[in-house]
């Protein structure tokens, strides 16, 4: 039987895009599918490790000039690069990975006879900032690029929901969760050292958050909470993991709020699971999400977890049963949040048994690369 020729196409190659991309090029059955990749890659100079990884397993990979800003002159020529290699390339199905490729390559098949599958990976739209005429434009170019592609896979319920509300067809959605490797992060936790990564003392107790410094992980409001978690629980210390376009801005804010020493900057970690093991508590902060894979990867390890109470992440923890969830942007209610599972260890070991249950139960990498080839097999026969 012939191999089915896939197009995999994403621009935004960082942060959870890049590792949903990464896990299921690599984790798609290679005796069934023949994976090419088209990717843009001024996002993130470390992308290159992907790409290698990529071609070391036979996966043919494509440059495209694809940008994340709204570029006509530079949208054009990514378009006719993708339509091109459409054309040309023999493909059986086109899936493409958030907005900018999800818009561009949808309308590239156009006419081709392609089957095209979508995921988000969070839309546009979901972000608090977007509103106005910029929500009026995205909302209305996420409707007309669904009417060209066959169905739109969303990471969670709440993105789900989120796309409803936006009036997006509900016959084109499908729900498929992202997935962790689960056995190589244990791994990274057993092998341990993350409390000296993290440059924590004797007796600091950590709170951990991992991700790109950007406006939607909500660290300012993590910073206004620490000011009061800091003199709650002076033994506390904030690991904030990850780089960033906002990373000077809040070192210049952690030092106006007066916990300089109680919060430690760490650069992005090729293996973090030590980072989990190290410490007490994992928050996210963020205003909005898809399905974040750091509270998968913390969930695994054990931790328990605060996060915001938005699209995503609520889907991945429950308020007080396998976690806590406080409302965005608000500092007063993290900070609650915190205090109180620092000083309730029992209640955060019981959240945290009870979340890496869910975690492992639902939210594997194989069970969302094998929902994803359902997806595949389902369009091919249809």
């Amino acid at each position: 039987m012939a191999r089915v020729r896939v197009l995999q196409v994403l621009e935004a190659t960082e942060g959870g895009t890049r590792t949903h991309l990464r896990d299921l090029v690599l984790g798609l059955d290679e005796r069934r599918y023949a994976v090419e990749v088209g990717v843009a890659v001024d996002r993130d100079p470390d992308f290159a490790h992907d790409l290698e990884a990529f071609r070391a397993r036979g996966v043919g990979v494509h440059l495209l000039p694809m940008v994340r800003e709204v570029r006509p002159a530079a949208d054009l020529r990514a378009y006719l690069r993708l339509r091109e290699l459409l054309r040309r390339g023999d493909y059986d199905l086109v899936h493409a990975h958030s907005s900018k490729a999800g818009f561009l390559a949808r309308a590239a098949a156009r006419g081709l006879g392609l089957p095209v599958v979508y995921t988000p990976n969070a839309f546009r739209f979901q972000a608090p900032d977007c509103g106005g005429l910029e929500r009026w434009a995205v909302t209305g170019l996420e409707r007309l690029a669904a009417r060209w592609g066959e169905v739109i896979i969303c990471v969670s319920e709440g993105e789900r929901d989120a796309a409803l509300a936006a009036g997006l067809p509900p016959e084109r959605l499908t729900v498929i969760p992202n997935g962790i490797a689960v056995a190589p992060l244990l791994a990274d936790a057993e092998a341990g050292g993350g409390r000296e990564v993290l440059g924590a003392a004797e007796g600091d107790r950590i709170v951990l958050t991992i991700g790109r410094r950007v406006p939607q992980k909500g660290d300012r409001y993590l910073l206004e909470a620490w000011a009061t978690v800091s003199r709650r629980v002076p033994d506390a210390l904030l690991a904030i993991v990850g780089d960033g376009p906002l990373l000077g801005e809040l070192r210049r804010l952690a030092d106006g709020l007066g916990v300089r020493t109680r919060v430690r900057w760490v650069d992005r970690q090729a293996h973090v699971g030590r980072l989990y093991a190290a410490a007490e508590v994992y928050v996210l902060a963020s205003l909005y999400e898809g399905c974040p894979y750091t509270l998968l990867e913390a969930g695994a390890v054990g931790l328990p977890c605060v996060a915001t109470a938005v699209a995503g992440s609520r889907d991945v923890l429950c308020h007080e049963v396998s976690g806590v969830l406080v409302p965005p942007a608000e500092p007063a209610a993290l900070a609650e949040a915190l205090v109180g599972l620092l000083g309730d260890p029992a209640r955060a070991q019981r959240l945290a048994a009870a979340g890496r249950e869910v975690v492992l139960g639902r939210y594997t990498v194989e069970r969302m690369v094998a929902a994803t080839a359902l997806v595949y097999e389902r369009l091919l026969a249809g």
